[in-house]
């Protein structure tokens, strides 16, 4: 009987311990397997926002999620909250991330490993690698190559008003 309940009280610990270890640092599982639907024409203009690229159905809701890795984790600005996985599903901050302006550079940056992810309902309409630092804030995807933020301020001031994902694991 004290084996059984020594045996129940490890499994309750260790199940705690592991929820525990998942909210610190959630998993993030991709489900979606269709190609990001992106409007070409604006890939080769000067200056650009995310707008530009996104087909938007006005009528359902949009959330965006940023996955940050551990090594960008440690670069992110102080206003950022220091989290795995953020995200936002409020309409006036996607809004404004929309509408931020970025410029094209027509290259590419190969070194950046998170990312965000833009859903519309419960589709993944938009995937790219983000960099977030003091000095750069850039996006870039085999679609639209390497973006930078015009005023990475303003993307600073909208990010950090994104919230903590507080759920073990993100599936998309």
């Amino acid at each position: 009987m004290a084996r059984n309940r020594t045996k129940i009280l490890c499994f309750i610990f260790g199940g705690m311990l592991l929820l525990l270890l998942f909210m610190m640092s959630p998993f993030y599982i991709d489900m979606s397997w269709k190609k990001v639907n992106i409007n070409q024409d604006h890939c080769n203009k000067k200056y650009v926002t995310l707008a530009n690229f996104l087909n938007l159905n006005q009528s359902s809701q949009l959330s965006v999620f940023i996955i940050l890795t551990d090594n960008d984790l440690k670069q992110l600005p102080h206003d950022i909250p220091h989290h795995k996985i953020l995200y936002s599903n409020n309409d006036n901050l996607i809004k404004q991330l929309l509408n931020a302006s970025f410029f094209n550079t027509g290259g590419d940056m190969t070194t950046v490993s998170s990312k965000i992810v833009i859903c519309q309902g419960r589709k993944k309409i938009f995937e790219a690698q983000i960099l977030l630092s003091n000095e750069n804030i850039g996006l870039q995807s085999s679609e639209i190559g390497w973006i930078e933020a015009v005023n990475t301020k303003t993307l600073i001031k909208i990010i950090s008003r994104f919230d903590i994902y507080k759920y073990p694991i993100l599936i998309i």
